[in-house]
């Protein structure tokens, strides 16, 4: 719940790593968990500009090849 989303604040912090991996092994389904890291993932990366360049050109190069 809410407490997860606390946790993945943290995502990026190496010093928080060992909590990640005790909450995964301490959760019935780290499903919710994971998704959430994924969530807060593509968050850092949609603001980060330089994975934005690249992102487009990848997908412009994509758009290239099949068209």
């Amino acid at each position: 719940g809410q407490s997860l989303h606390g946790l993945v604040d943290h995502i990026t912090d190496p010093h928080w790593r060992e909590i990640f991996l005790l909450t995964t092994s301490m959760l019935r389904s780290a499903d919710g968990l994971v998704q959430l890291m994924k969530h807060q993932i593509d968050a850092i990366v949609a603001q980060d500009p330089l994975f934005t360049r690249v992102f487009d050109l990848g997908k412009s190069k994509i758009a290239t090849r099949y068209n």
